[in-house]
């Protein structure tokens, strides 16, 4: 459905208002001058080249066709109505030029907060320059950089263009502006808090940086979203998306606070606020001045229902609704049960499934109950599955055909098509169902009966908790044992060391995280759709790349403390460290290139015991992008090893890092590979003189 803009033609032209008609005359004057240098010929026809350069200008930013904008009609001043249909309509927005002199008015004020201030683009006291970037006292940067780059990743994918072209000027001087004038305002809002304590540090360091929080919220609350933005959020955000935006963006902009307070470092935040808001930009692609388009928000007789887009011969568009259905409530059950059914496409479709979920069974066992399933015809509104309502029998449901919503606590988690599955939490376990399932039109399904005496698991059985859940907990204890120990020495350590051990103790969070996770992954296992699995494995896996960019400067250190001084040794960290960077840069790039990799439901097997997980396919650039960087840090910490036992007879961190090369090479998530990761915690624990 594209959304066909209206021509503009002569007529239009000669009745456009003043203001817009100089916006576009002072534009083609520029270029008139500049054409005029290059060749004076055509300095005798200005007239005529100013009509051809407006019409270049409206042409380059009248917004390109998209699904998700309807031009209703042209106002007499020549300037679009664009009726917003899928995005959030900012409550007060001011429109392109008002919002522009807005913009211009907030960086002059920053520019001047800056003069007054006496503040100056400086690197400050930045231990880059001095260290290097494999030292300890990099990881404040290393850290800044990753939050910037998750925030833009979330701006990246959580923006809507409706139909607005990117302008790479627009980009430039908004971005480097907004960067620095902006900036400028933070560090100023900073300074501010941490006056109102003089001669106390620690408070006045807390008092800036409430005083920062309030100061950022409040611009972005009040100024930004509902003033100067575009309509670009999506209508319908989940709130954990929303949640984790803003999550990302305090913690970039609460890093940058940190190279000021610490480094009085001014000109590093500044470069990383203009990366983000060139990212912010080519997301929202925010309107120049000169823009001839206005939003409005679409009625709201149209936002019901589904709207259809139709374009006719004239180019206009027409808007075509479909009715909104009603909600039809009927008696939960199993009603319309017909005639056993031919059932050789459902067992065609189990044979071909990929479902881990088949895999728990005989194959015998579920072909027998395939052959007596029966066939269930459904009317729209029809409930088969009620939230957190005791199962009746183990019943396995297959959708035909038709479609079915699924909704936990009102919210729909997902739409169930042909082929789909549900009711296996009751199948497995006898747990009522997480989530409401209910029939969006006349729609049929199999039925299939998996509590008869020859439906045997295969060993070994699925339980909620099994004894590698206990293996994994214990391993989560022992790391949490470490975390004590790296704290117990924390008031007598030195600053360097204070920064190995807090990359330390993240990266013992994150193994704990996961973990947990492992161990108790059954509990949340709904059933083929698992949103809830599926986001906690997903955040385990964006936790990944920054453990591993703690790793090297913690190495760092741990050569420093050792006194391993050789030149190769050296030159690995250096190679192994820009290598893995450049590889972990590679792969954030991945999602903005669209190719991001997506995580299947797998059932992860050994003789303690069988869970669901979720994990990425073990093959292909994506899996490389994130094992290469593993094994380099693996191959690091055993080069380590190796000349901490030669120089230094350190039995204990040498035979650590053997032991964590080989079990962390065994299968990706299993409970050997967790025994070698905490056998390289235990390694970290000793080069660092912990123990």
């Amino acid at each position: 459905c594209a959304a066909a803009l209206p021509t503009r033609d002569g007529q239009s032209r000669r009745t456009m208002a003043r203001p817009q008609r100089t916006q576009l005359r002072v534009v083609a004057l520029g270029f008139t001058i500049l054409t005029a240098i290059i060749n004076p010929s055509l300095f005798a026809a200005p007239k005529r080249l100013s009509r051809q350069t407006s019409a270049l200008v409206d042409h380059m930013y009248r917004p390109r066709p998209a699904c998700t904008v309807t031009v209703q009609h042209a106002l007499p001043a020549d300037i679009n109505v664009i009726e917003v249909q899928s995005a959030k309509m900012p409550a007060r927005y001011l429109q392109p030029h008002k919002g522009w002199l807005a913009i211009v008015a907030y960086e002059l004020f920053g520019a001047l907060t800056a003069w007054l201030t006496g503040m100056s683009l400086t690197f400050g006291a930045n231990p880059l320059f001095r260290s290097g970037l494999f030292q300890a006292a990099a990881i404040p940067y290393v850290l800044a950089v990753i939050s910037t780059l998750l925030c833009a990743k979330g701006y990246a994918k959580g923006s809507l263009r409706l139909g607005r072209s990117w302008n790479p000027l627009v980009t430039v001087v908004f971005a480097g502006a907004n960067g620095i004038c902006e900036t400028m305002l933070f560090l100023a809002s900073f300074d501010l808090g941490r006056a109102l304590a003089p001669g106390f540090p620690v408070l006045g360091a807390g008092l800036g940086y409430m005083a920062f929080l309030v100061y950022s919220a409040l611009i972005h609350v009040l100024f930004w979203e509902p003033c100067v933005f575009p309509p670009h959020i999506p209508k319908g955000e989940k709130k954990a998306k929303k949640i984790r935006k803003i999550v990302f963006l305090a913690l970039s902009s609460t890093s940058w606070l940190v190279l000021y307070g610490v480094y009085g470092d001014i000109l590093t935040p500044c470069l990383l606020h203009v990366f983000l808001n060139a990212v912010g930009d080519w997301s929202v692609c925010l309107p120049p001045p000169w823009a001839k388009y206005q939003y409005t928000p679409a009625p709201l007789g149209e936002s019901a229902g589904n709207l259809v887009a139709e374009t006719q011969g004239s180019g206009n568009v027409s808007i075509m609704q479909e009715p909104a259905k009603e909600h039809v409530e009927l008696p939960s059950g199993t009603q319309g049960i017909g005639d056993v059914s031919n059932t050789e496409a459902l067992w065609s479709f189990v044979r071909a499934s990929k479902e881990p979920f088949f895999e728990c069974f005989d194959q015998e066992g579920l072909a027998e109950a395939v052959n007596r399933a029966q066939e269930v015809r459904v009317e729209r509104g029809h409930v088969v599955l009620q939230e957190r309502r005791a199962p009746q029998g183990r019943k396995l449901f297959v959708v035909k055909s038709g479609s079915f919503v699924s909704t936990k606590r009102g919210r729909t988690t997902a739409r169930l098509l042909p082929g789909a599955s549900f009711g296996e939490p009751s199948v497995l376990w006898q747990r009522s169902h997480p989530t409401t399932v209910t029939a969006e039109g006349p729609s049929e399904l199999w039925v299939v009966d998996m509590h008869r005496p020859h439906m045997d698991m295969q060993s070994p059985r699925i339980t909620l908790v099994s004894s590698d859940s206990a293996c994994y907990l214990s391993l989560a204890g022992i790391l949490l044992c470490f975390a004590a120990i790296a704290l117990k020495h924390w008031p007598t350590a030195s600053s360097a060391l204070r920064i190995a051990i807090v990359s330390y103790l993240v990266e013992l969070g994150c193994l704990v995280f996961e973990f947990t996770l492992n161990s108790l992954s059954n509990l949340a296992f709904e059933g083929s759709h698992s949103p809830t699995l599926q986001r906690l494995y997903s955040w385990l896996y964006n936790l990944l790349p920054v453990m591993l960019l703690l790793a090297y400067p913690r190495i760092r250190t741990i050569m420093r403390m050792q006194g391993l001084h050789q030149w190769w040794l050296g030159a690995a960290l250096v190679v192994n460290a820009s290598l893995s960077y450049a590889l972990l840069v590679v792969d954030l790039m991945l999602p903005w290139l669209g190719q991001e990799p997506q995580l299947l439901q797998v059932l992860k097997r050994n003789k303690r015991g069988t869970r669901f997980a979720y994990a990425m396919n073990y093959q292909g650039l994506s899996f490389l992008l994130k094992v290469i960087p593993s094994f380099l840090v693996l191959l690091q910490v055993l080069l380590v090893g190796v000349c901490a036992y030669i120089q230094n007879r350190n039995i204990a961190f040498f035979a650590g890092s053997v032991l964590a090369f080989l079990l962390c090479c065994a299968a990706p998530g299993s409970p050997v590979q967790a025994l070698g990761e905490t056998f390289l915690e235990a390694t970290f624990l000793s080069g660092l003189m912990l123990i």
